[in-house]
């Protein structure tokens, strides 16, 4: 509870007899635990951080056994539950919790959008449920409300005599008569007391922009402003002369009533002047119809003049609807979670191997349709020319079309609205089955055509870049009313298209690498093999390295892209062919040319026997901090590897990593790369060897 600052001595009034008896809340159940237990981390993390809000005490998991101990150990008063845990059947799981704490009201997060199975689970125990079909930031306002329903009638939104909808909040019946019965004193002030009251008179309080009302010493409304009726939703004539607790939730008015009781408490322990008004508190408040927002409260003195024309000392109740700023907060919430998803997509495509790119987009496309609950992800690629495009990849939720046997070549009309905007490289949030049904939609007709072949509702379309220019597109679908896209959906989305473009981007680079090195193998087969290659390891001796690391720094220099260079020591060697000979030596150096063979398979990745026990790898297109990555992980591998060496003083085989790395070099910098990642080797090894030192340098 907060305190009022700066009152003067003001005997308080008593509420429920006493002065010190703490006001308890008045309600169908109080939640003071609220459970969510869900597989997905991010959506349980994103429903505790909107529900804190408004002073809920949240708990998440997403592991049905912990779950079930927090249940248990913290008493929980709301479960709400996910029907898709892998390995586990929804109603096996709820008996489950309801066996462990029958008293806690069990909601069921419906993500299979399995009516027969939502009937089973109310069957089953389950209190309520709300589908997870709409969006999150959706449902998060329809969590809210539930909650909020609860503890004013003590059940679920289910519940009959309730008649309330926990999908919208909204009363489905009449609303009921309020009672009017007159109610005992709940406020005595003490005779002859000298108060200093807020001076705002009748009129600016009329005018007041908020809503308003004046309280009586009994609570009971005396008047109301214009913006309060509207509000409401109540008549003026509705609420005047009417106990505020008929108007008020049980909840709210018991947040009222306590800070009341705080605030002339603290008028009268001050010795300063007494305040105007309380600090804010917030609470819930529902309408005439049954819709419920968050609001923000201040109490203050009021004086107004009775019919003797004596002034009388009333209470003024400030309320402002907090419906958007929370509505803000939860979209905040909501961005951030598709941020740091963004972010994830992004640090795949950073290292991707050629081999695994279908596989990393299917998974990224198949997230954000998760995300967005999407039915249908495409994505389609332009031919050389630009004139036509099929197909690249389809996501489907189960029992939605396939856009596939219409894809085997889509004409790109540029006379077509849709196809130019695209072409511009423009997002569209199209309408497929309305735009085609109206004629005068013909010129827009292209993209709509195509989709609305599979009755798709709506569908953002997102450009996908290559080189400074269209190559693609990929296509966010959703086939059903309940959930459509906006126009100003399209910012948010806009990102999507950039981590995809860069992803196809990588790809094209890295296929252009793979083929100038099979040139250059090709080139270099006309040559001895022993020439080029190790006879020990069989991976290119030092004469290939400097070929190779020449022409990389030259293609570097040219596209303006990074390059570096690791410099790795196999660790008191020596002591290992003393202590064990040298054949058995050679048989070392090949067990870790295996490793670097296989940890380095991109096509931009070279290794090389520099001499010795002495290796170096060229990854082109790695700055510093991948190249350190990738040189601790060789690092932990070779001393997995577990290699007794009796010369050395952690008497297994280790090595030491020089790392040189550069943006955009010059075309004769090959010899200043070698030079750093030699300083820097030789830095890992008065270290103590067995570790990594970095030497990063900018071109002239």
């Amino acid at each position: 509870m907060r305190k009022s600052q700066g009152t003067s001595p003001i005997k308080p009034f008593l509420l429920d007899g006493s002065s010190d008896q703490t006001v308890q809340r008045v309600t169908g159940k109080v939640i003071q635990s609220v459970l969510v237990v869900d597989p997905d981390p991010d959506f349980s993390s994103i429903v505790s951080d909107y529900l804190k809000l408004f002073g809920y005490n949240i708990r998440f998991r997403n592991d049905i056994e912990d779950a079930l101990q927090i249940a248990s150990e913290n008493q929980s008063d709301v479960i709400f539950l996910a029907d898709n845990f892998d390995h586990h059947h929804p109603i096996d799981v709820l008996r489950r919790f309801k066996s462990t704490i029958p008293s806690a009201i069990t909601v069921i997060l419906a993500n299979k959008g399995d009516d027969q199975l939502a009937v089973e689970l109310l069957k089953s125990g389950a209190d309520d449920y709300l589908s997870r079909r709409v969006k999150d930031k959706d449902i998060l306002t329809s969590i809210a409300n539930l909650l909020e329903k609860i503890s004013r009638n003590g059940s679920t939104v289910s519940d009959s005599r309730t008649g309330l909808d926990s999908r919208t909040g909204i009363e489905n019946t009449p609303h009921q008569k309020l009672e009017t019965q007159s109610h005992t004193q709940l406020i005595e002030l003490p005779e002859n007391q000298q108060t200093e009251v807020v001076d705002i008179n009748h009129v600016s309080y009329k005018q007041m922009p908020g809503a308003a009302v004046i309280l009586n010493n009994d609570l009971q409304v005396v008047s109301v402003n214009h913006k309060c009726v509207e509000l409401f939703g109540y008549d003026e004539s509705e609420m005047l002369n009417r106990p505020i607790e008929s108007i008020l939730p049980k909840v709210f008015y018991s947040d009222l009533r306590a800070e009341i009781k705080q605030y002339n408490k603290s008028s009268e322990n001050s010795v300063s002047e007494s305040p105007n008004f309380t600090l804010p508190f917030e609470s819930i408040f529902v309408t005439k119809s049954g819709q419920g927002f968050p609001v923000k409260c201040r109490i203050g003195r009021h004086s107004l003049l009775d019919d003797s024309t004596q002034t009388a000392i009333h209470y003024l109740l400030s309320i402002e609807d907090l419906s958007n700023e929370k509505s803000k907060q939860a979209d905040l919430l909501y961005q951030s979670m598709w941020n740091n998803l963004l972010r994830a997509f992004a640090h795949r495509f950073i290292n991707l191997k050629l081999e695994n790119f279908s596989d990393e987009v299917t998974q990224v496309v198949s997230e954000t349709a998760g995300f967005f609950k999407l039915d249908r992800v495409s994505i389609y690629l332009f031919d050389k020319t630009s004139s036509k495009a099929k197909i690249y990849l389809e996501w489907l939720k189960k029992d939605v079309d396939s856009l596939n046997v219409f894809s085997k070549k889509i004409e790109i009309d540029k006379k077509l609205k849709e196809f130019s905007l695209l072409l511009e490289g423009k997002i569209q949030c199209l309408s497929p089955v309305q735009t085609t049904k109206d004629p005068s939609e013909e010129l827009c007709l292209g993209l709509s055509e195509h989709y609305a072949q599979v009755n798709t509702l709506s569908s953002m379309v997102i450009p996908v870049m290559g080189n400074k220019k269209v190559i693609g597109w990929i296509a966010l679908d959703h086939q059903f009313d309940d959930s459509q896209w906006k126009v100003e959906d399209t910012k948010m989305l806009e990102p999507l298209g950039s981590v995809i473009s860069e992803a196809f981007t990588r790809r094209s680079k890295e296929e252009q690498r793979k083929v100038t090195h099979q040139k250059l193998s090709e080139n270099h087969g006309r040559l001895s093999e022993q020439a080029f290659l190790d006879g020990l390891t069989n991976l290119a001796n030092r004469r290939y390295f400097d070929k190779v690391l020449e022409s990389e720094i030259r293609r570097a220099s040219r596209e303006k892209t990074n390059i570096a260079l690791l410099f790795c020591d196999v660790d008191y060697f020596k002591g290992y062919n003393d202590s064990y000979g040298h054949v058995q030596g050679d048989n070392c150096l090949k067990i870790i040319s295996d490793i670097l063979k296989q940890e380095f398979q991109r096509a931009g990745d070279f290794v090389a026997r520099y001499g010795g026990e002495e290796f170096a790898i060229i990854l082109s297109g790695s700055l510093a901090n991948d190249a350190q990555e990738a040189a601790e992980k060789l690092r932990q591998q070779i001393l997995h590897k577990n290699i007794p060496n009796k010369g050395s003083p952690l008497e297994m085989i280790t090595i030491s990593i020089g790392i040189s790395s550069i943006i955009a070099p010059e075309a004769d910098d090959a010899e200043k790369l070698i030079t750093n990642a030699d300083k820097a080797l030789y830095k890992a090894k008065n270290n103590g060897r067995n570790c990594i030192a970095v030497a990063d340098f900018s071109p002239r």
